[in-house]
């Protein structure tokens, strides 16, 4: 049995996380705390921005991108994605960095829904063109 910090119940171990720095091996707060911690965090607006931070260099250095080469993308597409042309504050989100998968090699911003649907697509400019011909001719 342990007491958690933040709700002040005893509870049994079997609702603490391991943590293996904690001499017990057990997290402070109980699981339903961590929880509800968590969720208040991310309705934060900075704490998702951060995260959308944290993703973008991610992205930049899996890619072998500098941020000047994000930005000269910016640039020449106008701040919207290349496809549909919604900004980022139309779309609540950072724009993705799309690339090639066969090459690695960046090729613009896209919306999510833009890059997912590439994505889905498997890149593959025939099965979009039956895409856009099953769309021509279905009502």
């Amino acid at each position: 049995m342990k007491t958690c910090i933040r709700c002040g119940e005893f509870k049994s171990l079997d609702n603490y996380h391991n943590k293996s720095k904690n001499k017990d091996g057990l997290e402070n707060s109980c699981k339903q705390c961590k929880a509800l911690y968590h969720k208040e965090r991310y309705k934060n607006p900075k704490v998702r921005e951060m995260g959308r931070k944290a993703s973008r260099k991610h992205s930049m250095k899996k890619l072998g991108i500098s941020q000047e080469e994000v930005d000269h993308f910016y640039e020449i597409q106008c701040s919207r994605c290349a496809i549909c042309f919604i900004t980022e504050k139309e779309h609540g989100k950072l724009l993705a960095l799309d690339h090639n998968h066969a090459t690695g090699k960046a090729r613009g911003l896209l919306c999510q829904q833009c890059n997912t649907g590439l994505g889905n697509f498997k890149d593959d400019v025939g099965l979009l063109q039956k895409a856009m011909v099953y769309l021509a001719l279905t009502p």
